[in-house]
């Protein structure tokens, strides 16, 4: 599996921000979330998410860990997006997704495309297309060095 570095986002300031809107935080969803927050940028399945937390609280349910992450969708802290049959969590903000055939990582392209794919989103919703959710996917054969980049 391909290192990744955490989130920008502390787990302090989700739980802040959890806490303002009114959601119940509980010491099961303070240790779903750091492992969700720690494990974003390689774009975690849910059964990987699940395995991760069998490690630290065996007798969680996946109904809990299933419930977390959509708090923290509809909080905005994270997104997911449906691939190869799996369940996968990724940051909010837009950003190109790269799926490394020869490898099997996703990995994100952090070349500044943000403003350009804010105006895709801005140029839709213009014409009455409300986008919820912009998930960008390019299918690719990576170099190796590349590939295994956070």
């Amino acid at each position: 599996m391909v290192e990744c570095s955490s989130s920008e986002v502390s787990v302090y300031d989700v739980i802040s921000l959890l806490g303002r809107l009114g959601v119940r935080v509980t010491p099961q969803r303070i240790i779903i979330t750091k492992i969700i927050l720690d494990n974003i940028k390689c774009h975690p399945s849910f059964k990987q998410i699940y395995e991760k937390v069998q490690e630290e609280l065996p007798r969680v349910g996946i109904s809990t860990i299933f419930n977390t992450m959509k708090m923290l969708t509809d909080a905005g802290v994270i997104k997911v997006f449906e691939w190869n049959g799996e369940t996968h969590i990724d940051r909010p903000d837009p950003h190109i997704n790269i799926y490394c055939k020869d490898t099997g990582n996703i990995i994100d392209l952090d070349d500044h495309e943000e403003e350009y794919l804010k105006k895709i989103i801005n140029k839709l919703n213009k014409n009455n297309i409300n986008v919820e959710n912009l998930i960008v996917i390019a299918i690719a054969n990576c170099e190796q060095d590349y590939a295994n980049k956070p």
